[in-house]
Parts: structure tokens; C-alpha cells; sequence
């Protein structure tokens, strides 16, 4: 299993960006997880701002490094053949901070870097908090920045607008999407909390196929990529369920053999040791030695 050449996988996600067919996209904060989900079937992989500050411990509440995120991309993104998008928060800091990242982002071999129009620290889009937004046009100014650092073919830049979250409705998410995707950004990001998907439907069908939208329906589960599809969405992420089922995995494993003693009742329900070789690329390693 050998990383994909990062042109190349830059110039499927823009192919991929602008078919017809959705984009199936997986969270991730590590290459093991970015292989389970490249062997699954699924499109692209996304490195969560939430499961690598999770994987260290963390809240996701901006305490991540530019240095700690794009350390865990540049692994995930040698793993897989598969476009790497990387969940970048609100860019680390200014225009300059931004233009670092897309450069950085650059050399770690990923496809596309996100950045949201929060203020800084943010805070997950989840938690009961007042959700700040940041003046569309400073975060216009970051989308230059991020464009001009780039170079043809260069990483992709996706531009997330919180306006739904944020609790501005439909037309400032729309006010928002049509300032960033005039300001180069390469695809739009609207986020949402709700527990229907109906904000987001009404965004996707007012916009009309004006840039390609990437949306993420962890509260509104109930709602099919097909579905979506339809309503002209282009990619699809889901988030942080990878995170979330091995927490629930690894728990009821670990609770079952602490009481019963032994890992006998577990051993026919979790993966065989072969299959964590097969993971690890171990047969193409130790080819070397040969």
C-alpha cells in the first residue's frame, strides 16, 4: 500500500468535485484508520480536526499546532492512493498563517486543506457554546492569501461557512458561500447541527450548482448520499464515526475481558493479528531484506 503521487491525487479530487456522482469521504487521524477506510471502498479521507485532538487527548477547541495536524496528514496521506482532505480549523491564524499552511499542506502530500470562518480559538462546531464568526471578508482576505501561496495544480481550498451552526440561517450561509467561492476558494462547506437536514437541502437547491458543496450529516444522519446527491451536493464526509465506534469497540472488548479474566470470549469478534500486518504493509517492508 503505497501513497498515491500528490498531483495526481489533487487532480482526482477536482475531477471527482466536479461529476455528477457524490464523493464518499471518511474521518480519520491516522494512516491505520485511512487504510481501513481506502480497503472499505470509500473515496477520499478526511483528517479530522476532532479525532487527532481526541487521538492526543484533547478537546477540539483550537489547541492544535499546524505542526501537530499536517504531521498526522502527511502520514495518512503515504498510506493511501486515495485524496487526503485535511481539517485545518480556521487556518492557524492571519492571511500569513494561511498561506503557510497551503504551502506546508503542500510538501505533507495532501489534496485539499479546509478552513472555517470562525474567530479564533474556535470551538466544535457541536458544543453549547456561542458559535463566532469571523467578518466574511477578513475571512475573504485568509482565501487570497491561500490562493496566491498556492501554485497550478496545488492543493485544493475549502472554504466552510458555520453560518447554519452560528444559528444565521440559509441566506447569510448563502451571502457567505458566494463571497468565498468568488474569492478562489475551491469548493463550499456548509456545516450544520441540526437534527434535520432541511436547512441544508434548502441551501444546496437555492445555490444551484455554483461551486461544488461539501457537507458533513452527523446530526442529520437519517439523510442518504443519494439524497444528497440529488440536491446537488458533491461530497459527503462522514466526520467522526470511525473515532466514535472504536471508542464503543474498545470499550465493550476491554469491559468483557476484565470480567472475564481471559480474551477467549473476545478473540472471534476483533481482528486477527494477520490482518494488522496486512494493514501495516509488513510483506512489502520486509521485501527489502530480500
Amino acid at each position: 500500500m503505497e501513497g498515491v503521487n500528490c498531483m495526481d491525487s489533487r487532480r482526482l479530487l477536482r475531477r471527482s468535485l466536479r461529476e455528477q456522482s457524490i464523493t464518499r469521504v471518511v474521518g480519520v487521524h491516522n494512516a491505520l484508520g485511512a487504510r481501513v477506510v481506502e480497503r472499505t471502498g470509500f473515496d477520499g479521507v478526511w483528517v479530522s480536526g476532532l479525532e487527532v485532538s481526541a487521538s492526543f487527548g484533547l478537546p477540539d477547541v483550537g489547541l492544535l499546532t499546524m505542526t501537530e495536524l499536517l504531521g498526522s496528514s502527511h502520514y495518512v496521506s503515504d498510506a493511501v492512493s486515495i485524496p487526503v482532505i485535511v481539517d485545518c480549523d480556521t487556518g492557524f491564524g492571519d492571511e500569513i498563517n494561511v498561506a503557510r499552511l497551503v504551502r506546508e499542506a503542500a510538501r505533507s502530500g495532501v489534496a485539499a486543506v479546509c478552513i472555517e470562518d470562525k474567530v479564533f480559538p474556535k470551538r466544535n462546531s457541536f458544543m453549547s457554546v456561542d458559535q463566532q464568526l469571523i467578518d466574511p471578508d477578513a475571512f475573504c482576505r485568509k482565501l487570497h492569501a491561500g490562493q496566491k501561496a498556492a501554485v497550478r495544480d496545488d492543493v485544493l481550498l475549502v472554504a466552510r461557512t458555520e453560518a447554519l451552526v452560528a444559528g444565521r440561517g440559509v441566506d447569510e450561509a448563502l451571502r457567505r458561500a458566494e463571497k468565498y467561492a468568488e474569492a478562489g476558494a475551491d469548493a463550499i462547506l456548509v456545516h450544520s447541527k441540526d437534527r434535520n437536514p432541511d436547512q441544508v437541502m434548502e441551501f444546496l437547491r437555492l445555490w444551484q450548482r455554483r461551486a461544488p458543496v461539501v457537507v458533513v450529516p452527523t446530526t442529520y444522519h437519517e439523510v442518504s448520499a443519494k439524497e444528497l446527491e440529488r440536491e446537488g451536493a458533491s461530497m459527503v464526509i462522514y466526520a467522526n464515526h470511525g473515532l466514535r465506534s472504536a471508542v464503543q469497540a474498545v470499550g465493550e472488548t476491554l469491559a468483557a475481558i476484565r470480567d472475564s479474566g481471559s480474551t477467549s470470549l473476545v478473540e472471534d469478534r476483533i481482528a486477527p493479528v494477520k490482518e494488522i500486518f496486512e494493514l501495516q504493509g509488513t510483506d512489502s517492508w520486509l521485501s527489502f531484506q530480500q
